[in-house]
């Protein structure tokens, strides 16, 4: 963990200063980049160098007390991290008894609270692990106990995500859910029976498999997204006669505000799990067929809503959210010169020139300044004829191109807008070459 923050610290203050002494511009989400792939790379590689190379061998890292490392986290895990956790165990058991008395479950947010406790208070376990006999009185009576504190929140999440899915589906964030209280109900079985001896490659297995078995396959976490919600939306047609000989009828009286509320937001989950062609063979043949003509997403939920019944389809997004991420190329002729990076800001008050190679929208036009000519556009031109290149389907696209002034056309690779707002927006600029006098 020290190393791959220290790596991310490090590179992420190397793009700050290229940025602030050479105006480098090296990108707005280079960062991202750098910390998720020191989190995801470079953190677990360090780790897997440091491993034993006999995976049954244990390193006594409690014996050496004189180091840095040794002495940092023991004071980490005997007076943070294991109070700590046992403070969230007293409040979560005394939250589970409001619960029982109440009777009632809040919604949407047990499965939130008993995650974190559970992940978190496994995490601490298992780095406290080489002070299981050396550490405080908290410490080792925690090492024993920890099963025991793991209990009543198994029952507390089986019990909540049991009723969200059986009230609304499965979702993969349910499906997530759902993982990890299998997981901590198996740890619970687990360090009942083997206390202190306990194997780590055991517990860190455990998620590691059930994580693999969510990914892919109809019980994975897309596949049963999809099954469950078209049972439910197969439940709602049969339910009010919208069903005959297997295909999809017109109903003959109009559902009420909350049926529809409710098969929108199955529609939805199914367009965001990429189930919608599994509805297409209920409506072949039908004379209303939402499938009939190639459409987006969008456009097909908004057809079925208004199929069911909705005083008006669903409108797809009004904001714009594009970057690309196909290769792509394309001529550039000779007489011609490519001009970018640019990347749009909000004008500078202190400096209303504006200094060349500069692109900035004040939300009513983009102007673009280069070394020997400035170019504007309306803001709300820009996001439009942006917005109509891009499909609002598709995960894989390549940069947008248009014509902002004869000759001068612009390629974008990254935008972000609403339709008289423009965010941010990166793009190039292909320029006739300039004619030099004589």
């Amino acid at each position: 963990l020290v190393v791959a923050i220290l790596f991310a610290a490090g590179l992420s203050a190397i793009v700050e200063s290229m940025n602030f002494l050479f105006n480098a511009n090296l990108g707005y989400d280079l960062h991202e980049r750098i910390w998720s792939t020191s989190a995801a790379l470079v953190g677990p590689i360090y780790g897997l160098s440091l491993m034993p190379r006999d995976l049954d061998e244990e390193i006594d890292i409690a014996g050496q007390k004189d180091t840095l490392l040794a002495r940092g986290v023991s004071v980490l895990v005997n007076y943070v991290l294991v109070p700590v956790i046992l403070v969230y165990a007293v409040i979560l058991h005394a939250y589970a008894i409001k619960i029982a008395g109440e009777q009632s479950l809040p919604k949407g947010q047990i499965g939130l609270i008993v995650t974190i406790y559970a992940l978190g208070g496994t995490g601490a376990w298992l780095v406290a692990w080489p002070w299981r006999d050396e550490g405080t009185r908290l410490l080792r009576w925690f090492m024993r106990g920890w099963f025991w504190l793991t209990i009543v929140p198994a029952v507390l999440l089986a019990v909540a995500i049991w009723r969200r899915i059986s009230d609304y589906g499965v979702t993969p964030d349910r499906y997530g859910i759902m993982l990890v209280a299998i997981w901590v109900a198996a740890l619970t079985v687990y360090l009942a029976v083997r206390r202190n001896r306990a194997d780590m490659r055991a517990i860190l297995g455990g998620i590691a498999v059930l994580l693999l078995v969510g990914s892919v396959g109809p019980y994975g976490a897309t596949g049963l997204t999809i099954s469950s919600q078209v049972k439910r939306l197969t439940d709602i047609f049969a339910a009010h006669g919208l069903f005959k000989d297997g295909k999809a009828v017109m109903a003959e009286n109009k559902l009420t505000s909350e049926v529809i509320y409710e098969a929108n937001s199955i529609l939805y989950a199914l367009r965001d799990a990429g189930g919608l062609d599994r509805l297409r063979p209920w409506f072949a043949g039908n004379e209303v067929d939402p499938f009939k003509v190639p459409a987006d997403r969008w456009t097909i939920v908004g057809n079925i809503a208004t199929y069911l019944g909705a005083e008006s389809p669903v409108s797809p997004p009004t904001y714009l959210n594009f970057t690309s991420n196909v290769p792509m190329s394309f001529p550039i002729p000779a007489e011609s010169r490519l001009v970018g990076p640019l990347l749009v800001t909000a004008p500078n008050v202190n400096d209303p020139t504006q200094p060349p190679m500069t692109a900035f929208n004040d939300n009513k036009t983009l102007t673009i300044k280069l070394e020997t000519a400035t170019y504007t556009i309306p803001t709300v031109d820009f996001v439009a004829k942006t917005k109509a290149r891009v499909s609002q389907d598709s995960m894989r696209q390549p940069m947008v191109m248009f014509e902002i002034a004869p000759g001068v056309s612009v390629a974008i690779d990254s935008i972000y807008a609403q339709p008289k707002d423009l965010s941010s927006a990166r793009f190039w600029l292909i320029l006739p070459q300039e004619k030099t006098v004589p």
